[in-house]
């Protein structure tokens, strides 16, 4: 029985392990990741320096050296906290320019003379699948909201 709780109560530690990874902030974990691993290695080149594999313990060393010598990524900065700056997943403006309204109907998958009621339905209908937050692309999303300014303005 004793087991038994011990297994269940281990599942639910590596669930909730899982959980709180799934939902970390990919900077940091990378570096929580990188000084892991350089303090692993580290520590299994003092062992084995104490064993007198010393050619192999300096090659773990080197190992952990370049990890932690590597430099950490940067955070993307938000584009709306700092002034002047433009919002690099906002692609709309970029898009919108360049395309002409025959290919804003043939995105959103209408006929010449939709409505806007029509316009705003299919956006929707779009945006419901394509979304980044839905497993879409930013690209796509840009795309059909490029289209949907081009014809309702």
């Amino acid at each position: 029985m004793i087991w038994l709780l011990a297994g269940v109560g281990a599942l639910l530690a590596g669930l909730w392990l899982l959980r709180s990874f799934a939902a970390a902030d990919s900077v940091r974990m990378a570096k929580w990741i990188r000084y892991g691993g350089a303090t692993v290695l580290l520590t299994a080149s003092a062992y084995l320096t104490l064993t007198g594999r010393t050619p192999i313990a300096l090659l773990l060393a080197g190992w952990a050296m370049l990890l932690l010598g590597r430099k950490a990524a940067t955070a993307p900065q938000d584009a709306a906290s700092q002034p002047g700056r433009k919002n690099r997943n906002s692609e709309s403006r970029p898009a919108r320019a360049g395309m002409s309204r025959q290919e804003a109907l043939d995105i959103l998958g209408l006929h010449q003379g939709a409505s806007a009621n029509e316009i705003r339905a299919a956006h929707k209908r779009l945006m419901q699948t394509c979304h980044p937050d839905h497993g879409g692309s930013t690209y796509l999303a840009a795309r059909i909201n490029a289209a949907k300014d081009v014809l309702l303005s």
